[in-house]
C-alpha cells in the first residue's frame, strides 16, 4: 500500500486580501455607464457632470468607429472634450474618427450628395424600401420608431411622405408598427386589455413628440430598444412609455 503525502496549499494559511469592490471607500463614486464604484482619480467628469470610468470612455470611443450615430462623442447632448478620449485611439483609428467628425460638422451640399448615388444604389434602395433625403439624396433606412428623420445634412423630414418635418399630417408611428411595439412592451396579461394598450399608445406618441423619458434602473437581462444590444445584468426602463435602453443609448445618442 502506498501512502501519498498530503499536500496543503500554503495559501490556506495566508490572510485573505481585502477586495476594493467588497469594501469600497466612502470617497468612491459610480460610473454612469457600468454603475461600478471607482476612486475619483479613475473617473472622468463630462460637461453635463456625469462621470465615466476609464474603461467605459475607451469602450464608447472604440464603438464610435463602428456606429457613426455616436459621433461626435457626447453625453446628454453635450460634446465630450477630445482630451478625455483621443488617447485611446491608434493613429489609424484617430484618423477615422476625425474624418467622421469632419463629415458630421460639414455635411455635404445637396448637389454634391445627389450626384454621388448611382443607378445600382437606387435599385438597391427601391428593393429594400429605403428612402432618400429630399434635400441631399442620402439613402436612409428606418428600423423602428417614429417617422421623424434627421439626415446627416441636418434636414428634418417625414419618412412616410418625405415632406419637411411638421408640414404633414402623417401618423407619428405607423399603426401596425405601433401595435407591435405595444406587444413587445406589455406583459402577456396586459396585451388584451384595451384600456392599458390605449394608455401606452398615448405615452409612446407623447414620447416621440418631444417629451423626455422617465428612466429607472432595473436588474435583469433584456435587449435595448434602440441598438438591440442584449444587456446581461441591468437595463433602464422608462416608467412612462416602457421603452428599454442601455446606458450608451440613454446618454450618448
Amino acid at each position: 500500500i502506498l501512502f501519498r503525502p498530503h499536500r496543503t496549499s500554503a495559501s490556506r494559511f495566508l490572510p485573505k486580501a481585502s477586495s476594493s469592490r467588497a469594501q469600497p471607500s466612502p470617497l468612491d463614486r459610480s460610473c454612469v455607464t457600468c454603475t461600478e464604484n471607482y476612486p475619483p482619480q479613475r473617473l472622468s467628469k463630462m460637461p453635463c457632470a456625469h462621470e465615466y470610468c476609464t474603461g467605459c470612455v475607451s469602450s464608447l470611443a472604440k464603438k464610435s468607429l463602428r456606429d457613426r450615430d455616436l459621433v461626435p462623442l457626447r453625453c446628454c447632448k453635450q460634446e465630450i472634450p477630445d482630451a478625455l478620449f483621443l488617447h485611446v485611439f491608434t493613429q489609424t483609428e484617430r484618423a477615422t474618427y476625425e474624418r467622421f467628425l469632419n463629415e458630421w460638422r460639414s455635411p455635404p451640399a445637396p448637389a454634391a450628395a445627389a450626384g454621388a448615388h448611382d443607378e445600382q444604389m437606387a435599385a438597391l434602395a427601391a428593393q429594400h424600401g429605403w428612402k432618400r433625403c429630399p434635400s441631399c439624396g442620402f439613402v436612409i433606412e428606418k428600423h423602428t420608431g417614429c417617422v421623424h428623420m434627421t439626415c446627416k445634412c441636418r434636414h428634418e423630414f417625414c419618412y412616410t411622405c418625405l415632406e419637411t418635418w411638421h408640414s404633414c399630417t402623417c401618423e407619428l408611428i405607423p399603426p401596425a408598427e405601433l401595435e407591435r411595439i405595444l406587444d413587445d412592451r406589455l406583459r402577456p396579461d396586459e396585451r388584451r386589455n384595451e384600456a392599458v394598450r390605449q394608455t401606452l399608445r398615448e405615452a409612446i406618441r407623447t414620447r416621440y413628440d418631444g417629451h423626455q423619458h422617465r428612466w429607472g434602473y432595473r436588474s435583469g437581462s433584456t435587449k435595448c430598444g434602440t441598438c438591440g444590444w442584449l444587456m446581461p445584468q441591468f437595463y433602464f426602463e422608462c416608467s412612462w412609455c416602457r421603452e428599454y435602453s442601455c446606458s450608451r443609448c440613454r446618454f450618448n445618442r
